[in-house]
């Protein structure tokens, strides 16, 4: 039977609280800004406080039953209700200069043209820009992939390589066209503070 993805993003918030203390008003404020600024969990502030509201109304426990839990089904349940207060309390929430979307099709990836490289290693780039890198096997090789949407609506994929024991420091940077490619580069720098180099 499929979890339903609110339950997911319970039982994954939930086990990560477990080791700080629910009831310290830091914690709240930790997890709204990762929630506000990071995507967390790979949701926007808007789907997380949605999904927060489908926990909230839902008798079933939420807790995830197979893990030893510190806190007790009550204190869960009035932590992310103070979560979502807090979330209301900081209206209206930032737009985010970038967001990170559903990895590509490998068809699609196949298709994409690469246009610039960023003189970082994949692991750089993923703590400078919040967002985590998705794994992809290309030809029996393993490709680290972080699909990005920018403001313009624009959609670039970062890729690189990264097989046991390679250490590839070049992230590159793949546009679905050519075309305007130049602006999409632009924009991708001054979004990120990337440092973007055209190789195309």
């Amino acid at each position: 039977m499929r979890v339903p993805t609110w339950h997911l993003f319970a039982f994954t918030l939930l086990h990560e609280l477990q080791s700080h203390d629910p009831h310290d008003q830091q914690v709240i404020d930790g997890f709204t800004e990762k929630i506000l600024t990071q995507q967390y969990l790979g949701f926007t502030a808007q789907e997380t406080y949605k999904l927060i509201g489908r926990a909230l109304k839902s008798e079933e426990p939420l807790n995830d039953p197979t893990l030893h839990q510190r806190h007790p089904e009550h204190v869960s349940r009035d932590f992310l209700l103070r979560l979502r207060q807090r979330m209301d309390d900081l209206r209206p929430w930032p737009e985010l200069p970038y967001l990170k979307v559903q990895t590509w099709p490998y068809s699609r990836i196949k298709r994409a043209r690469p246009v610039a490289r960023i003189p970082l290693d994949y692991l750089l780039v993923q703590e400078r820009l919040l967002r985590s890198f998705d794994h992809m096997y290309m030809n029996s090789r393993k490709h680290m992939i972080l699909c990005l949407s920018l403001p313009s609506g624009s959609q670039v994929a970062l890729v690189t390589c990264r097989e046991e024991g390679e250490h590839d420091e070049d992230v590159t940077v793949l546009v679905r066209r050519r075309t305007h490619a130049a602006e999409v580069l632009a924009e991708l720098q001054a979004v990120t503070g990337l440092e973007v180099e055209p190789t195309a």
